[in-house]
């Protein structure tokens, strides 16, 4: 078998794995609802941390290719969001 019909056929094994997975992934979507004004409301996200700050702080400087980008860190407290999509 030649190098181009091998590649062809490689080709056409991955697309039953792929059409699977596209399947999967709308049956998801299809399942997925808009939660309410009284859930988002009363969602429950967990308790901060106690030392949110320095734990954000540590970590940059640990990842940070410039630790010089640290001057100018003013970490906020995290937000409670939900996001959601409107699809017509």
């Amino acid at each position: 078998m030649s190098y181009k019909c091998q590649k062809i056929e490689n080709a056409m094994n991955k697309i039953p794995h792929a059409c699977l997975i596209l399947s999967l992934l709308v049956c998801m979507v299809a399942c997925a609802t808009i939660p309410s004004a009284q859930e988002v409301a009363t969602a429950n996200y967990g308790d901060l941390p106690t030392n949110l700050e320095e734990t954000i702080t540590a970590h940059l400087k640990e990842t940070l290719k410039d630790p010089d980008s640290l001057k100018n860190l003013n970490p906020s407290l995290p937000q409670k969001l939900i996001f959601t999509s409107k699809l017509s």
